[in-house]
């Protein structure tokens, strides 16, 4: 059977765990290694969702209120704050 192609919100959440490990000090093909993956396919990645957040990788139609928005934002800020008091 073939690999299950991991969805874009799980892709976000990779790059976003090798950033974590290079800022606790492990070098960036370690820390593409440990989350399991090979460097062309990290490269590849990082290029088409890179500066993606949750948010973007929504389908356009998804409308959402001022305070809705400002919800996710702040869920957002504090996921990535948390990874790094961890």
């Amino acid at each position: 059977m073939a690999n299950k192609r991991p969805k874009p919100e799980e892709i976000v959440s990779k790059l976003r765990q090798v950033e974590v490990l290079m800022g606790q000090g492990m070098s960036r093909l370690d820390a593409i290694r440990q989350i399991g993956v090979v460097e062309q396919t990290y490269y590849r990645w990082r290029k088409k969702y890179g500066g993606m957040g949750i948010l973007p990788l929504r389908s356009p139609s998804a409308t959402f209120s001022p305070v809705q928005f400002a919800a996710a934002i702040t869920s957002l800020q504090i996921g990535v704050f948390s990874a790094f008091l961890d």
